[in-house]
């Protein structure tokens, strides 16, 4: 992972070469959506609104390496940017609009939420966990010899996208350090002229700041393939938290492993419906071992399983979108069980 980190700042240097910079161009698009969700025990209002808006701009420069800008504003704190140069080389970016392993937590077909959509809060344990997504990035994408790479290096977990170029960012986790994450994705049936399959491995790791704590990593792989008007998926994942220091305590997460299966079916160009399932089981500390004084030796494991049907029906710039969710054992917490539904309607402009 040390070299994916040189490699990309060695990019960086060469793609800011001085040179001259044609005319570019500015557009401006967006997307607007209403929810109606119902979810167990909830007593606030179930009406929500979302917007977005994208500022995109694009230029070339005289040696032939082209340049985007995107920034999102949004509702949040901070909007999303991103700068990219597309070279010779591989495009390299420097961002904060997502991660290789967040963007590939769940790739399993659907037509619209992901079966643990329905999962109390931020509970729910994947890849994401530990990737650098929502913290200022480099990260760099290429293909070579028909397997594509998605490669992203933070230099701080967690440290948001606040920063500027005066100053570093002011938000970081006393945790953890620096992330390194990587995505391979191939069409290994295309090979062989078959067309639909997709096959998706991944690896994160992130430094741990802890002498008493080793560094937590993620894994994934997944496989797509679609046939006609029929798509269908399995992902297997996992995270492993580093929690076998001597200072470990009774509750600490040990690890979290994750299969999502689906399967999608579009019933003409507009509506489509999907159904998928999730399976995560979480493995957390059950007493310091040899020390029975605060709860013995050994572990506690729960598994969380939810799944979710979905439909979406889109018209040019309108959608309309249905999902009903179910979780067992939701937030990994013996006979806690809950449902969410949501009705949306999306206009993009």
């Amino acid at each position: 992972m040390r070299t994916i980190k040189n490699m990309l700042f060695a990019l960086v240097a060469s793609s800011l070469v001085f040179a001259n910079v044609n005319a570019g161009e500015m557009t401006l698009s967006g997307s607007m959506e209403v929810a109606l969700t119902k979810v167990d025990g909830e007593t606030g209002n179930p009406i929500g609104l979302e917007n977005e808006m994208d500022i995109t701009g694009s230029t070339e420069l005289d040696n032939g390496i082209g340049v985007a800008y995107k920034m999102t504003i949004d509702a949040t704190t901070f909007d999303d940017e991103e700068l990219v140069f597309s070279t010779p080389y591989g495009t390299l970016a420097v961002t904060s609009t997502g991660a290789p392993l967040d963007a590939n937590d769940n790739i399993v077909p659907t037509a619209f939420e992901e079966a643990e959509y329905g999962v109390t809060g931020t509970s729910y344990i994947d890849v994401s966990k530990f990737s650098g997504n929502g913290a200022m990035a480099l990260r760099y994408g290429n293909t070579f010899y028909g397997v594509g790479v998605d490669a992203m290096y933070t230099p701080r977990y967690g440290s948001g996208d606040g920063s500027d170029d005066g100053s570093p960012s002011g938000t970081a986790n006393g945790e953890y350090g620096a992330v390194e994450e990587i995505v391979l994705s191939a069409d290994p049936l295309g090979m062989l002229g078959i067309d639909g399959s997709a096959v998706k491995v991944g690896y994160g790791k992130v430094e741990s700041l802890e002498s008493t704590r080793s560094d937590p990593e993620s894994a994934l792989v997944a496989v797509t393939y679609a046939y006609g008007p029929l798509s269908v998926g399995l992902q297997k994942s996992g995270v492993l938290y580093g929690e076998d220091g001597t200072s470990r305590t009774t509750g600490d997460i040990i690890y979290a492993r994750n299969t999502n299966v689906g399967a999608a079916f579009a019933v003409n160009d507009n509506l489509s419906i999907s159904y998928q399932e999730t399976e995560s089981l979480r493995k957390s500390i059950g007493g310091i071992e040899g020390v029975a004084s605060v709860g013995g030796s050994g572990t506690n494991s729960k598994t969380l399983k939810a799944d979710t049907i979905s439909v979406a029906y889109t018209i040019g710039g309108l959608s309309i979108k249905y999902a009903d969710s179910e979780v067992d054992q939701d937030a990994y917490t013996a006979s806690t069980n809950s449902t969410a539904t949501t009705l949306s309607i999306g206009v993009a402009y």
